[in-house]
């Protein structure tokens, strides 16, 4: 259909704006079959993902209308933004008529169909993208052939001399492979039975033991009621408290399916580590039938992480026995071909050239790129090869979204993630809460650009550098690679005048608020301070709407030629800011706009100098922030055009592959940008920047509708969650309500929770809610009186010694949490520190897990250390004390005994834990929450149908949402400053310490739970002592939180009450035991 536009006569658009015009068209044909009446410049709400549609419509939308809306986004998801979608009808008016299929007498009014000489018969190549998504992209690389080739490695070119290979093409992936159809998929009892008898025979492992302390009850109108039966129809949410019955849940249904069904399984797991070892399991009793889902750059770190696993347990380093090797390999095969002279060091990881080969004929320089011939039989890519007739494919989440099949096996360019959905018969997500946040993170780039480890803007422009020349020359020829790499240039520039700015004056920081800030919040704040009053506006209005339009287009790249619009003196300004060769000059330049801009006509020249200059370095952030965020959108926006320069696809670098922003809805507020600026004690402070991409977990709940998109069958998605249901906690809660809750057949003990603050013997403790330096000297006073030992002379020992006298063999070890990896290192340390008790007995927690680097072994002057993913071997290390933060540890981690059940005896809580205002991570999952339970509720309906239009309605959405956004990003520091959010802070911190204490029961044990920081009753401790309230004490705040589910007098959904208390009962036990001694303080 393009070509037939591109040869009709009187145009002079080229192919790129014709192909724009065809998705327009699609889209304005979409809104003419859905909304007949609705004006053209509403179309963005269909295309956002959210559903403005059916919440406008009056009668409920048809089902091919929401398959149309789903499939749609796959070709007008660009669109998604208003803005967008104006610019592109503003373009689409002024196309010659003779090539539109619309007449758009204005933007207001609905379109009107036209019959066009060119192309008649486009509206049928429409229907079709609106019946189901366009086909996937190709990739046309071929193996190389023999002769040279040319390849970068490092900052070098590498050459190999390639003989003639004659190696069959590997299988490649049925992308229809679940064409014929699939329906619910049921398991009962004593199929799993038997499936558990058989692998006990095959290997005991206690499987049917496990298996019959299990009950599983079932959901009904009323409430929920036994059942030996799980059905698993499109999609199902199984809840379960107790760790190690969902991981038998989870293995049994994975073996059964496949060894016995002879199905597709794919499971869904949290760490690489969990994943090989999975593969191991399965394979075991269903010999060949598993294959891992591995992404390539961490596996060196995983040969590391099993080496030292195989040193622990005795075993020889050079044994190959351990399966986890065999899909590990680093190697090369090409490494010994390599022509140039001093070869004997071996290829690094990253250099490997699987896809980089460019033929060199002589005289030449290289040629178009090739994949490797030896691909076929090389070792590294094993895992690719099985995973074509697997039956059990094991991945996690980062997994699935990086990892693509390898070109020589499917020229379609598709990711794992959609691969396992169109293939399986049944999709496992283990721990779906944690999923969940793995997903809204993922789709919420965070990066440093100065001052940080790896700098992003930095790293992007070495791998540019070290590109191949052929690749450098190909960029100059490509318009839109070209761009990127201006934009590239320009933001380190940038990046690195802000990053000075607000490094050298401290009055600008403390202007700022640095842990979240943008040119928007900027502009606010100088408008504020400028203009003070009863209003925030200036006297001109026209002044906003200028910064407005500067800080939309701080380049002038949008204003047509010859104009001279009024922020045109702002353009030039930021031109002298980032290039200047006078910075006096410059700055006085700055400092007359700031004066002309922004001082009265009342003041003009009366304003103090000090504060005129102040409010001159503001300005500078704001014309700065405006360019770097043009600059960021841009890279981010266009990182397709990078790809064939920096090598990048999916890593620590990039953000999330476009392929999936068609499948979630876009953010509620817009493709936010934002900035922070970590200060530092000592060296320089920490330049970073945060974007959204999209609402992450709309991925994991929709992840069986995903075939249906291209046509095909939906698949069966089981998401099995311990903390799944979570009221109002914005971070863990799945808006799929549960249908099904195991349990264990005999509750296991609770144990007990206490409240010791009083340590010292000098008042209680606070530890929250205190300036940095107090809470270092707290924590160590805290850690002084803990540790006490009979040894340096404390009578019976302090209450570290003593708990770990009374408690049993095999779960003599305590857990001490604190809020964050540097907190732990202080404690642990300490603790370390104090005497020949505790020296070796004590470890930390580390970040070293699957994504980053092993931690190290024992530090000389303090407590060893522990990397997260090696937490279930802490039994084996000889130590006595665990130090970990808080939100370090969830449900996929399990640390037991050779019993098989938790060896933390007792936990102690050394402070309470934090909110984390201002903080983005913590405020995208809180507006994903906000706008999925809006639109569960009925709340986006009402919003919706509130603007006079459409369009008014979706705009009224995402100005409320920005609101939201920048509500949950200003909230209260304290606890009695959150005010309404109390609620889900409150639910997020009993799903926080739930899981942990879930940690230590694991396997049916009582623990005993600590409380040492006073803030978790404030009150009591005082002088005179004062009654707590939910207002004042976290434990009466989750008492309060609890309690409507577990007293029978109050009124609550029944199924709410049910997953409640088989979620949340051993909590609620401990803190209504222990409050109920303080009846002054629990409400009646």
């Amino acid at each position: 259909m393009v070509d037939e536009l591109t040869t009709h006569p009187g145009h002079d658009l080229d192919r790129t704006q014709l192909e724009d015009l065809c998705r327009l068209e699609t889209g304005l044909l979409l809104l003419e079959t859905t909304l007949p009446a609705a004006p053209a410049l509403a179309g963005w709400t269909l295309f956002s993902g959210y559903p403005f549609a059916r919440a406008w419509a009056a009668p409920r939308l048809g089902a091919s209308t929401e398959a149309a809306l789903r499939a749609a986004r796959h070709t007008l998801w660009p669109f998604q933004r208003q803005s967008a979608w104006d610019e592109a009808l503003k373009e689409y008016r002024a196309v010659p008529a003779a090539l539109r299929g619309y007449d758009i007498a204005s933007p207001e009014q609905p379109p009107e169909r036209r019959r066009p000489a060119a192309a008649a018969g486009r509206w049928e190549a429409y229907r079709r993208l609106l019946r189901q998504a366009p086909p996937f992209r190709t990739r046309d690389l071929r193996p190389a052939g023999p002769g040279l080739h040319a390849f970068p490695a490092g900052r070098t070119t590498a050459h190999v001399e390639l003989p003639v290979i004659n190696l069959r093409a590997p299988a490649g992936h049925d992308l229809g492979a679940g064409r014929h159809g699939r329906g619910p998929v049921r398991f009962s009892y004593g199929e799993l039975r038997a499936t558990a008898a058989e692998m006990d025979a095959r290997r005991p492992a206690a499987w049917v033991d496990r298996l019959d302390r299990i009950r599983w009850s079932g959901r009904t109108e009323h409430g929920f009621t036994d059942t030996t039966d799980l059905t698993v129809a499109r999609l199902q949410h199984l809840a379960c408290r107790e760790r190690g019955a969902l991981h038998t849940l989870r293995d049994l249904i994975a073996v059964h399916t496949a060894h016995k069904r002879r199905g597709r399984v794919a499971v869904i797991v949290g760490q690489e580590s969990d994943a090989l070892r999975l593969v191991r399991l399965y394979n075991l009793h269903a010999q060949g039938s598993a294959a891992p889902v591995l992404a390539l750059p961490g596996r060196p770190w995983h040969i590391e992480r099993t080496h030292r696993e195989q040193l622990r347990l005795g075993r020889n380093l050079l044994s190959t026995e351990e399966t986890a090797f065999d899909y590990l390999s680093t190697a090369c095969a090409l490494n010994e071909l390599r022509t140039e002279p001093g070869t004997n060091t071996p290829l690094s990881f990253g250099d490997a050239p699987c896809h980089g080969l460019r033929p060199v004929s002589a005289g030449t320089q290289p040629g178009e790129e090739r994949v490797c011939p030896m691909l076929p039989a090389c070792p590294r890519h094993r895992a690719d090869r099985e995973l074509v007739d697997a039956s059990i494919w094991v991945a996690t989440i980062p997994g699935l979204l990086e990892v693509s099949p390898h070109p020589t096996q499917n020229h379609e360019d598709v990711r794992m993630l959609e691969l396992a959905c169109r293939r399986s018969d049944l999709v496992l997500v283990d721990h779906a809460d944690r999923a969940q946040q793995t997903l809204d993170r993922s789709f919420a780039t965070a990066r440093s650009l100065v001052g940080g480890r790896h700098e992003f803007l930095e790293d992007l422009h070495e791998r540019r550098r070290r590109s191949p020349r052929a690749a450098r020359r190909a960029e100059a020829a490509d318009r839109s690679a070209d761009t990127w790499a201006g934009a590239l240039d320009t933001g380190r520039i940038t990046a690195r005048k802000l990053h000075d700015l607000l490094e050298e004056q401290s009055a600008l920081r403390a202007a700022v608020d640095l842990t979240c800030f943008s040119a928007h919040s900027v502009q606010r704040g100088i408008l504020k301070d400028a203009f003070p009053g009863p209003g925030t506006a200036p006297p001109d209005r026209r002044l906003a709407e200028q910064l407005d339009e500067f800080r939309k287009d701080p380049f002038g790249e949008l204003r047509p030629p010859g104009s001279d619009r009024p922020h045109s003196e702002l353009t030039a300004l930021l031109h002298d800011l980032l290039r200047t060769g006078d910075p006096r000059n410059t700055h006085a330049r700055l400092v007359w706009v700031t004066e002309q801009l922004f001082a009265s006509r009342a003041d003009q020249g009366q304003r103090p100098d000090r504060r005129l200059h102040a409010l001159a370095a503001r300005f500078e952030l704001f014309l700065l922030l405006s360019a770097l965020e043009s600059r960021l959108g841009l890279l981010l926006d266009t990182w397709h055009a990078a790809n064939p320069v920096v090598r990048a696809g999916f890593n620590p670098l990039t953000p999330i592959p476009s392929d999936f922003l068609p499948l979630v809805p876009e953010p509620p507020m817009g493709e936010m940008l934002g900035f922070r600026f970590a200060e530092r004690t000592s060296g320089m402070g920490e330049l970073s920047f945060f974007r959204c991409h999209g609402v992450g977990r709309e991925l994991l709940t929709g992840l069986h509708a995903l075939p249906e998109t291209d046509g095909l069958p939906a698949t069966n998605v089981l998401l099995m969650s311990g903390t799944g249901w979570a009221g109002a906690a914005t971070r863990t809660h799945l808006r799929v309500p549960v249908g099904v809750v195991a349990e264990l057949r005999t509750p296991p003990p609770h144990g007990v929770m206490r409240h010791e603050p009083e340590l010292t013997g000098e008042g209680a403790l606070r530890l929250s809610e205190i300036p940095p330096d107090e809470r270092t000297v707290s924590l160590r006073r805290a850690v002084w009186a803990l540790g006490a030992s009979e040894e340096e002379g404390a009578a019976e020992g302090g209450p570290l010694e003593r708990q770990l006298m009374t408690l049993p063999d095999g779960r003599d070890h305590l857990l001490v949490i604190v809020g964050s990896y540097d907190e732990a290192q202080i404690v642990a340390d300490t603790l370390h520190n104090m005497g020949e008790r505790w020296r070796g007995r004590v470890m930390r927690l580390t970040r070293g897990d699957d994504a980053g680097s092993p931690a190290s072994d024992t530090p000389d002057d303090g407590a060893r250390i522990l990397a997260r993913s090696d937490l279930g071997d802490f039994r084996t290390l000889n130590a006595d004390v665990l130090v970990a933060p808080l939100n370090a540890l969830d449900p996929r981690h399990r640390v037991l005994n050779h019993r098989g059940t938790g060896v933390f005896g007792g936990v102690y809580f050394l402070s309470c834990p934090g909110h984390f205002p201002r903080d983005p991570e913590t405020a995208v999952s809180a507006v994903n929450s906000w706008i999925t339970r809006a639109t569960a509720n009925g709340d986006f309906t009402a919003w919706t149908r509130a603007g006079a239009t459409l369009s008014e309605g979706g705009l009224g959405l995402r100005r409320r949402a920005e609101r939201e956004w920048e509500r949950l990003l200003g909230r209260g520091e304290t606890w009695r400053e959150l005010g309404d959010d109390r609620g889900a802070v409150t639910w997020d911190l009993i799903v926080a310490m739930a899981q942990v204490i879930g940690l230590a029961q694991d396997g049916g044990e009582a623990v005993d739970v600590v409380l040492v920081d006073s803030g978790f009753a404030p009150g009591r401790h005082r002088t005179p002592r004062q009654p707590d309230t939910a207002r004042s004490s976290r434990l009466h705040s989750m008492f309060e939180a609890l309690r409507p589910y577990f007293d029978p007098a109050r009124t609550v959904d029944p199924h709410d009450r049910y997953v409640a208390r088989a979620l949340y009962g051993p909590l609620w036990t401990m803190l209504s035991g222990y409050l109920a001694g303080f009846t002054d303080e629990v409400p009646r």
